[in-house]
């Protein structure tokens, strides 16, 4: 009896040690296009109690294996529970980019060039004793394919009056995208700059 009544102890102290962290979920294919794309992430406290400190964003271009941006927070608190992390204390962060290539044209254009990353987020606690949390994230950066004709075919010729189109978004598609088309008649040689502006 006091084995079983000890097993069960154990079974609930490890099951607390393992509840007893903080967790960063973030998607890479929707969020990751741009540096600022980074700051789209939430944090499961499941600590029981609020935590201080800083949290360390890095992004790792994999197939040169080349640090791209590393991004410090300010000071923040972060609730038991989940939250999202706020745009205002981003935007106060420190950014750093490293003297390489890739770095160079993400910091210009603030748009990661397509490619294989790795993006960590790194909780450091504002006293020293506290336990660091870390969580990393593998993404693909595709660029973007733009909006196709698929039925009628391109520059097919129909005869129908009012037809139905149908199209291929872009590639990779996010749910919150929303497309705007203006169709307008082509007469003669019209270039398609002068059919937009008129």
């Amino acid at each position: 009896m006091k084995r079983i009544i000890l097993a069960i102890l154990l079974v609930t102290c490890i099951g607390c040690i393992a509840n007893a962290q903080l967790n960063f979920v973030y998607i890479p294919e929707v969020n990751a296009k741009t540096v600022d794309g980074l700051s789209l992430f939430q944090m499961q406290n499941l600590t029981g109690k609020s935590l201080t400190g800083n949290i360390i964003i890095t992004a790792r271009e994999n197939t040169n294996k080349k640090d791209v941006v590393t991004i410090k927070t300010p000071v923040i608190t972060i609730a038991p529970g989940v939250s999202s992390f706020p745009r205002g204390v981003f935007s106060g962060s420190a950014f750093m980019f490293p003297a390489n290539n890739f770095a160079r044209i993400v910091s210009q254009t603030r748009t990661f060039i397509p490619g294989e990353y790795t993006f960590c987020f790194r909780f450091i606690p504002q006293d020293k004793m506290g336990d660091e949390y870390e969580s990393c994230f593998d993404g693909s950066i595709q660029p973007l394919v733009p909006i196709s004709l698929i039925t009628p075919a391109d520059k097919d010729t129909i005869c129908q009056k009012r037809p139905v189109l149908s199209w291929q978004p872009p590639m990779p598609f996010n749910a919150s995208m929303r497309f705007r088309l203006l169709l307008t008649e082509k007469k003669g040689r019209s270039s398609m700059e002068s059919l937009l502006t008129n």
